[in-house]
């Protein structure tokens, strides 16, 4: 007597699949808006940078006048 397994282990698979059909869509979305707020703050982090450089690049020549 053999048991039969192949009625549960296509429970197990179709349950996992039912599993993957709902979290997939759920952990794309999750690491897409991961990803914008990401680059939003990378745009406002280059944002700073180049205002710090301007001003750095004004203080560099107003000490360049003075000497």
């Amino acid at each position: 007597m053999v048991p039969n397994y192949d009625g549960f282990i296509g429970l197990i698979v179709t349950f996992a699949a039912a599993i993957l059909w709902v979290l997939l869509p759920v952990f794309i979305y999750l690491i897409g808006s991961r990803v914008r707020r990401m680059l939003r703050i990378m745009e406002s982090n280059q944002i700073a940078i180049e205002d710090l450089n301007r001003n750095v690049k004004i203080l560099t020549e107003i000490q360049k006048k003075q000497l």
